[in-house]
């Protein structure tokens, strides 16, 4: 899995790309944490070049969500293909996590 990131203004932005599942999800999940610093304003994640997601992906999100409650910024999902968002609606992560159609959208949900 690669993961390309980007900030700018207190916001981190990042664009993984493959799967996000248990081969792959504590690599990504240990990089989102080390972003959390950096991203004082809040976390975009751009799933643009993920095509699929496990649970143990969805707990990758989850982690990162808590992790990011109580003012400390916010997290962002954008551009998830229809499969994926369907994994986030038959999760209902989709209630607890912001999900935005593009990455404009995203930027301008964070403070």
């Amino acid at each position: 899995m690669d993961i390309l990131e980007e900030s700018r203004d207190g916001i981190v932005v990042v664009a993984p790309r493959g799967r996000i599942d248990c081969n792959t999800s504590a690599h990504l999940e240990r990089k989102l944490l080390a972003l959390l610093e950096p991203a004082s304003r809040g976390l975009v994640i751009d799933f643009t070049g993920v095509d699929y997601i496990s649970s143990a992906g969805l707990r990758v999100m989850l982690v990162l969500a808590k992790r990011l409650r109580g003012g400390r910024g916010a997290l962002v999902l954008c551009q998830l293909n229809d499969l994926i968002q369907d994994v986030f609606k038959m999760s209902g992560f989709n209630k607890v996590m912001a999900i935005v159609a593009t990455r404009a959208e995203a930027l301008a949900k964070l403070p």
